[in-house]
């Protein structure tokens, strides 16, 4: 059950431990983030959710899924034990930084924020504020993340050249195409029951071509080389972590793929990449929570913490 909307999905293969999260029955939980498994689940529940840097925390003992999208990412109610359990799966603090890449300049791209429902990106629209006037804060020195000379304004140009119906294929072909590497032959050999949905999408994997798969794949560099000059010199894009509430458990599998395939494409991004983003308990639409997501360049996991700790008021260390 979702806690927050009970009428509505939790979302992801990460659902139990947001549950158990958003519950009250824990303080933390970690889960796996291939294609959203943690920021959707996160948005839908109302807490916090961060996918890290690919390979940034260890999944030494985890089945694998798909290899170079798979990550190890956490819950939380709150951005203290978010940035507590960052410390403690080793992401430095600040202090012991010896790099850091500040954010200086914060994009909203009209073509993410186009993929969300106008309702929703009007409930977005506060949180969106308060990450511009902290980042003029920081840019000011008012607060301790260093000098980082943020002009006061949001770009909002558009990020994909391509559309976001390419990269989300180019995701689904992509991790189809591991995940068959990693279990066809289980799969083939065992003839497993799956339920439905995650039956349908084995037997998509299973039929993927090794050109496909090639293709796919060198689209895939473009696409990473494209979003890594983007986030050069500092820059953070803040978008909505999904295009609406969750669904409701009543809606049609018609109405849940449509929804889905919308997710994919705000979700894919960051998966595509190997990079870090946090999603934060933004609001609420139709009595449902609404995400409100922030993604940075490789390797700046412990930023983006610090960021959105102090855009919902947590300042030093927990």
């Amino acid at each position: 059950t979702n806690p927050a909307a009970p009428d509505r999905v939790p979302g992801g293969s990460s659902s139990g431990s947001v549950m158990a999260t958003a519950g009250g029955l824990v303080d933390f939980a970690i889960g796996t983030d291939t294609g959203g498994s943690i920021r959707l689940p996160a948005a839908f529940c109302g807490v916090f959710g961060f996918r890290p840097t690919h390979g940034r925390v260890s999944l030494d003992g985890a089945v694998p899924l798909a290899p170079s999208f798979d990550t190890c990412g956490w819950f939380a109610r709150d951005m203290a034990t978010m940035i507590r359990v960052a410390e403690a799966l080793g992401l430095q603090s600040r202090q012991a930084a010896t790099e850091l890449k500040t954010p200086k300049r914060l994009a909203t791209p009209s073509d993410m924020w186009a993929l969300a429902a106008p309702s929703v990106r009007d409930v977005l629209t506060p949180m969106r504020a308060r990450a511009m006037t902290v980042l003029g804060e920081v840019s000011a020195g008012e607060v301790g993340m260093g000098e980082a000379g943020f002009n006061g304004e949001a770009d909002d140009a558009p990020l994909n050249p391509d559309g976001f119906d390419v990269w989300r294929d180019v995701f689904r072909i992509c991790q189809g195409a591991e995940i068959w590497e990693v279990h066809g032959a289980w799969v083939s050999s065992h003839t497993p029951r799956f339920g439905p949905g995650v039956r349908e999408r084995f037997e998509a994997a299973s039929q993927i071509t090794s050109a496909e798969a090639k293709a796919a794949r060198e689209k895939r560099g473009s696409i990473t080389g494209t979003l890594d000059t983007i986030l050069s010199e500092g820059v953070v894009l803040a978008f909505p972590t999904s295009p609406g509430p969750a669904p409701l458990r009543s809606d049609t599998d018609a109405s849940v793929d449509a929804f889905r395939a919308d997710a994919l494409s705000l979700l894919c991004c960051a998966g595509l990449a190997g990079l870090p983003q946090i999603t934060i308990p933004a609001g609420t639409l139709d009595g449902a929570p609404v995400g409100f997501s922030l993604m940075g360049a490789r390797g700046t996991d412990r930023e983006l913490l610090d960021l959105a700790a102090l855009m919902t008021g947590v300042t030093g260390q927990p």
